[in-house]
Order: C-alpha cells, then sequence, then structure tokens
C-alpha cells in the first residue's frame, strides 16, 4: 500500500524516452468506488497545462514516481467525459469528518492507504484529536466499512471501531516517524541492567538541569583589588 498524500508531487516518467512529462498536483477520487481513479498532472512548461493520467492508463504507480509508456497516456480533461463530474466538482477527502451511522463522530480524515495496483482505498487513517489521542497515536478503520464518502462527511458503519494504526497495517507504506501521531519507543536498556524508573528519570533529569545552572553562574569578584581590576593596587 502506499499513502495517498506520497502520491502528490510525484514527477510521472515516460519509460519510452525517460523523459518527466509533469508532476501530480491532485488526485481525483471516484466516491461511488472508494478509489482513486486518476491524477492531474501539471506539464511543468509554459504555458502550463494540467493533463489526465487516469490510473489504468498509468504503467506503475510507486513510492518514487509513476511510471507510463508514452506521453500519449496523458489526456486533456476536455478528452475524458467520464470523468468531468469529478473534474469540476472534485471531492474533498482531507479533513472531513468521519460519522457512524449513528451520528458519533471519530475522528477526521488524514491519510488514505492505496492499493498501488488497483487505486482502490484500503484503509482510512484519522487525525488525532487532543492530547490523549495523540499520546496513544493515530487509529485508522478499513475501507469496507465506509458506506458514503461524502462532501461533508464520510459516513461508516454503525459497529465501526477505530483500531490503532499499527505498523502491520502501515508496513507496505514505510512506518510513521515520530511526530506523525505516535510516541517515540523509550530507549532500550543496557544488557544486564534493569530500565530506570520514571521518578529515577526524572530525579536525573533535575540533577543535570541544577548542574548546567550552577556551571552558568558568573566566577566570584577577584581578591586582588576591591575597586580596581584584577592586578590593580588602590594608592
Amino acid at each position: 500500500m502506499v499513502k495517498s498524500r506520497r502520491l502528490l508531487g510525484l514527477q510521472v516518467i515516460d519509460l519510452d524516452s525517460g523523459r518527466a512529462v509533469g508532476r501530480v498536483n491532485r488526485l481525483i477520487f471516484d466516491p461511488r468506488g472508494r478509489r482513486v481513479c486518476a491524477f492531474v498532472v501539471a506539464s511543468g512548461h509554459w504555458p502550463a497545462e494540467d493533463q489526465v493520467l487516469e490510473w489504468g492508463r498509468a504503467a506503475g504507480v510507486g513510492q518514487h514516481a509513476i511510471t507510463v509508456r508514452g506521453a500519449q497516456s496523458l489526456a486533456r480533461p476536455a478528452s475524458v467525459p467520464e470523468l468531468q463530474p469529478l473534474l469540476r466538482r472534485p471531492l474533498r477527502v482531507y479533513g472531513t469528518r468521519v460519522l457512524t451511522e449513528d451520528g458519533d463522530f471519530l475522528g477526521s480524515v488524514e491519510e488514505l492507504l492505496i492499493d498501488p495496483r488497483t487505486g482502490q482505498v484500503e484503509r482510512v487513517i484519522l487525525a488525532p484529536a487532543g492530547l490523549a489521542q495523540r499520546l496513544r497515536g493515530r487509529a485508522s478503520i478499513p475501507a469496507d466499512a465506509v458506506l458514503v464518502m461524502g462532501e461533508d462527511a464520510m459516513v461508516v458503519r454503525a459497529a465501526t471501531v477505530a483500531q490503532p494504526a499499527r505498523a502491520a497495517h502501515l508496513s507496505a507504506a514505510g512506518p510513521l516517524a515520530p511526530g506523525d501521531g505516535q510516541a517515540r519507543p523509550p530507549a532500550a536498556p543496557e544488557p544486564g541492567r534493569a530500565a530506570p524508573s520514571p521518578v529515577a528519570s526524572l530525579q536525573a533529569a533535575a540533577r543535570r538541569g541544577w548542574a548546567a545552572l550552577r556551571g552558568r553562574r558568573a566566577p566570584p569578584p577577584s581578591r586582588d583589588g576591591d575597586a580596581g581590576g584584577p592586578g590593580q593596587t588602590s594608592a
């Protein structure tokens, strides 16, 4: 699986010529199929012109680039009539509230995990809300629990429960870095030494801080002279 946000900004490489034909600047979501159905690709040339690459016309969708076989794989937006409704009114996904059928709020969409072969959404990653959720880490829900991907809300089945987004769910997309909603794991103790208790760790940190403050104190006045500087004597 790949993270949908990582697809934004990827170069589109033509396998026939080895040249970059543009960069992805937008994903087109199909709410009925619950998938990414196309990319909007900026040419990067002047005058700037957006083209459309349908998912099925891509040779490969990877972590670092999207490949096509021939620049003709991309099309002008007007030449793809079946995508016109989605192009004129694209679905906003990131930040959308996730609600159950019963009206319970589960969170908001932060990320989607995509099957690189089909563009199908596999899991929905929820943004942590509040300090407690940030400490626990991200939560996710399976895509098959999604009933509606709408403009104002993503509706899921009533019995859906958000589960921790463990590394098993994200292994193919790369582990989450500390600061992405997961706490940094504590360092393992050295062999043969017990792990320090939280109280001992706090006491050690306080001692280090006090020692640092003492080291910054100004030196005592010189005894070589009360009024003059060092090496001076009064007349």
